[in-house]
């Protein structure tokens, strides 16, 4: 058991023959980590993708964890570094970090 797991999973990812896509996956990788923690251990869940924003996130958080937790902290991206701009151009992803 750890006092903290963090965990950064890519979008898509193949390993050993298998298969690991972010959305599909996500419930059951944040249920693993959470039997990894050791009682009152800490889970930092970062990703990119833009489809999860904090509340997606959080909610696939709880149900993967399968018991009360609470989430300290949500975190994006920093404004001295990805300012907000009044057009955005076509390259610009959005505010697309969603970390809790």
């Amino acid at each position: 058991k750890y006092g903290l797991v963090i965990l950064d999973p890519p979008l898509v990812g193949h390993a050993k023959g298998a298969r690991f896509g972010l959305l599909e996956d996500l419930e059951r990788l944040v249920g693993l980590a959470f039997d990894k923690l050791a009682p009152g251990g800490a889970l930092i869940l970062s990703t990119h993708a833009t489809e999860l924003d904090h509340h997606r996130l959080e909610a696939i958080c709880r149900r993967g964890a399968g018991r009360p937790i609470e989430i300290l902290e949500r975190l994006g991206l920093p404004d001295w570094d990805h300012p907000v701009v009044a057009a955005p151009s076509a390259a610009d992803r959005g505010d697309y970090l969603t970390t809790l």
